[in-house]
């Protein structure tokens, strides 16, 4: 077979073909777990992955030049890949998005919570007759495996022990957020591949444990096509990233009696829409829990990239949709996120260690697209003015907490207001915020292949199999019909152990 290996990862050294009991699209999240379980049942699983196999060994230690040879090496495009406005006055928003063998788990800060119950009964809006009991216990099982447990107070940092100190100074919902890890030191690079490899991400946890009884993973491969006959799905096609060979040279073919696309929200829809399988729903519906930095600067050090950058949270506004996250970044990256120019940013990225962030999120009243030109994917999104005021008021939530911690001056990242006083707060919640005010980003892409019962509005069912082809499955954050709240990576597992046993009951008993 045409394969070098690094720890049995297989690496294609010229185009291949092979057959399987199931072909899976994406080695995330999704992904991974869905091998895994597979796998532990005897079936023969190959997972095709388009970017390469980047262990925490291969990137510099520093923390200067950790993050940029990440950007380079496990983020898509280099991190810049964003959703465009297509509305005067409507921001473009970065998404950050992770590629490599264990996806957005390489680049994500390991956060693992799980969606309320209240969720699950919105689900029922959509004909899903799912209840949050039915899938508690495949989070019980994945956050065993996963050592899912909260941040502990040695490895929070200073700054996230000052920002809860402040929230429950003011009696605010707040607590250490739960994450995959074992062994953590609070190094504060979760978001460049763990160096220390305490985050349990994808390629240290699921698909080591996916290989060692019998999955194949396969990466620099990239999907470009389902292999539909007579309505059923039996494989995919596309072409190994090696430019220097000839084009028939580089072209793959992986055959399964069940296919499943586990890409994420954004290359699901893309490939669905590449093979000629694009349903009215599909690429629709996206949302993407988009976020904005709140920053504050104090007369003592917090030397904020020590510690784990996202180590806290303060859910007292959630009914609002309203989340708030750590969102500590070392010094090369947060100067990005400054306001000010020339000598008045100089002199503010030189007291950078007494600088602290957080970061605010709204779950989307709006949805946005995915639309497919050419070999990419474009990603549609207009904030709305309503998302924009929620912006408004967690601006306003976060900058109280710094303010009862202590902070000299806020910075709340909005135009025309670079930094206020903390005794001058409340002017935030009289300003006229609009969309175009804002910088916002996105991590939480989900709901561009949703589940639901009619046909024409949702593209899977509630077991997660496409409508219009028999055999495809999909297993990733765009099966959600509504913004979950809070990260998904933990929902994305729990569904592909569930996705799993249904594969296995109907397929191959």
């Amino acid at each position: 077979m045409s394969f070098h290996q690094r720890d049995e990862v297989l690496i294609p050294y010229e185009g291949f073909e092979m057959d399987s009991d199931v072909v899976i699209v994406g080695s995330g999240p999704g992904g991974a777990v869905l091998a895994y379980k597979l796998a532990q049942n005897g079936l023969k699983v190959v997972v095709l992955e388009e970017g390469d196999y980047v262990k925490a060994e291969d990137l510099p230690r520093s923390r200067h030049e950790r993050p940029l040879h990440a950007f380079e090496r496990v983020y898509r495009n280099g991190g810049l890949t964003v959703a465009y406005g297509t509305l005067p006055g409507k921001p473009p928003i970065p998404v950050p998005l992770g590629i490599g063998l264990g996806g957005s788990s390489l680049v994500n800060s390991g956060t693992c919570l799980r969606a309320d119950p209240e969720t699950f009964e919105k689900f029922r809006n959509f004909g899903i007759n799912m209840t949050y009991d039915d899938i508690e216990p495949f989070y019980e099982e994945v956050e065993r495996f996963l050592n899912v447990s909260p941040v502990s107070e040695h490895i929070l940092g200073a700054h996230g022990k000052i920002f809860l100190s402040a929230s429950k100074s003011l009696g605010y919902s707040s607590g250490p957020l739960t994450r995959n890890i074992r062994g953590c030191k609070g190094c504060g690079l979760c978001q460049y591949i763990c160096p220390e490899n305490a985050k349990l991400a994808m390629h240290i946890s699921y698909i080591p444990a996916a290989i060692k009884i019998g999955a194949k993973f396969i990466v620099r491969s990239k999907v470009f096509k389902v292999l539909v006959h007579n309505g059923t799905a039996i494989g995919v096609e596309g072409e190994v990233n090696l430019p220097q060979l000839e084009k028939k040279k580089r072209r793959f073919r992986v055959f399964g009696r069940v296919v499943v696309l586990a890409a994420g929200a954004i290359y699901t829809p893309h490939i669905l829409s590449k093979s000629g399988i694009s349903t009215p729903a599909c690429g629709k519906f996206l949302t993407i829990h988009p976020g904005i930095r709140v920053s504050a600067f104090f007369d003592f050090d917090i030397n904020q990239w020590l510690g784990v950058p996202q180590g806290y949270f303060v859910d007292e506004f959630k009914k609002h949709g309203i989340m708030i996250e750590g969102v500590s970044v070392p010094p090369v990256v947060g100067a990005m996120t400054l306001p000010f120019i020339g000598k008045e940013f100089k002199k503010l990225i030189e007291s950078y260690e007494k600088i602290m962030s957080t970061g605010v999120m709204v779950s989307d009243s709006g949805y946005g697209r995915v639309l497919t030109f050419g070999k990419d994917p474009l990603m549609i999104y207009n904030l709305s003015k309503k998302d924009a005021e929620k912006f408004k008021m967690a601006i306003y939530y976060a900058a109280k907490i710094f303010r009862e911690a202590g902070a000299k001056k806020i910075f709340p990242h909005i135009f025309g207001l670079d930094e206020i006083l903390p005794d001058d707060i409340e002017k935030i919640k009289d300003l006229n915020i609009k969309p175009s005010h804002l910088e916002p980003m996105a991590f939480h892409p989900l709901g561009t292949c949703r589940m639901g019962k009619d046909r024409y509005s949702s593209v899977v069912d509630e077991n997660c199999q496409h409508h219009f082809v028999e055999k495809l499955f999909i297993s990733d954050g765009s099966i959600f019909p509504i913004p979950l709240g809070v990260n998904p990576q933990l929902t994305i597992m729990a569904f592909s152990i569930k996705n799993a046993k249904f594969i296995l009951e109907n397929f191959f008993s």
